[in-house]
């Protein structure tokens, strides 16, 4: 596209992006924080001050009331709509109120899957004509990797035993629970570990692993769960192509892209049957109910 030209608008504090085409792409930096009531207004100021014809805005926090130029919205989920038992009384309030509003104005919005438009359509009352969806993908790096090499990559983290692999955070709605329930109904820990990865911190809710670790300790699957922290793509592929099966028991996933890479690597996976999964895997997994943690083990022993 040798037409047009893109700004990139991005915090004062964010790290600079490499551009190949330093002549077409430029970017630009501004204090405006996304999730603020301020940028609603002061968004649309700043795109006609820059002569911005038409704007993309690319996360549904970052989509303001009024944003001065034809706009295109992208939305991932509305997860705090769909279990506000599982967010902040803000939290709910701020999609009914503000990202249902913001969502309305936009000229046309993007999701990454069917389910996600349906959620749109039925939650928010979005014409479906103006809701295309452009799927997630996997990187390169996602592949079948011959075995030596694989565990070569894996060597830092000690995993002599089969496993079952997690990869994702620790919200509500991700089931670990139910997981770690199924590991214990169907006594796997004897015979397989149960590796969870994702980045562990404690000062982020959805990074805060703590409660499950305290459940684990309190199921006896202490020796049987390994926690990796933040992996690599390379490490991620590793892991993928070495697992007994990915297990991704989500009450809901908006598209759930473990399930694709893991499709990539040639896992075997075990899914709920929610939200996008049996969408982005098709007949390539064994679905379970997530709220049934004898579903999940026998889906476990598959």
């Amino acid at each position: 596209d040798s037409r047009h030209e893109y700004l990139i608008l991005l915090h004062p504090a964010a790290p600079p992006i490499p551009l190949e085409q330093p002549g077409r792409f430029t970017t630009a930096t501004s204090r405006m924080l996304s999730g603020l009531l301020g940028q609603h207004v002061a968004f649309g100021v700043w795109a006609r001050r820059h002569s911005v014809n038409v704007v993309f805005h690319p996360h549904q926090h970052a989509m303001p009331f009024w944003s001065g130029v034809p706009s295109v919205g992208l939305v991932l989920d509305i997860l705090p709509v769909l279990f506000p038992e599982q967010s902040s009384w803000a939290r709910v309030g701020y999609y009914n109120q503000v990202i249902r509003r913001s969502a309305a104005r936009q000229n046309a919005l993007l999701v990454i899957s069917e389910s996600a438009k349906r959620d749109l359509v039925e939650r928010f009352g979005i014409p479906g004509s103006r809701v295309s969806v452009l799927p997630l993908a996997a990187v390169s790096a996602m592949r079948p990797l011959p075995e030596d090499e694989a565990r070569a990559r894996l060597v830092k983290f000690h995993l002599k035993r089969p496993f079952v692999l997690y990869v994702g955070n620790a919200r509500p709605h991700k089931n670990l629970s139910g997981l770690l329930k199924a590991v214990k109904h169907a006594d796997l820990q004897h015979r397989w570990d149960l590796v969870v990865v994702g980045r562990d911190n404690p000062r982020e809710p959805e990074r805060d692993y703590r409660p499950w670790k305290s459940e684990i300790e309190a199921l006896g699957l202490t020796p049987a769960v390994r926690f990796t922290g933040e992996v690599t793509d390379a490490e991620l592929a590793a892991l993928y192509n070495l697992t007994s099966a990915l297990a991704l028991v989500s009450f809901y996933e908006g598209f759930g892209l473990p399930v694709l890479e893991a499709m990539a690597c040639g896992a075997p996976i075990v899914a709920a049957r929610a939200g996008a999964l049996d969408e982005v895997a098709g007949d390539a997994a064994v679905y379970v109910d997530p709220a049934d943690v004898m579903s999940i083990a026998e889906g476990l022993h598959t």
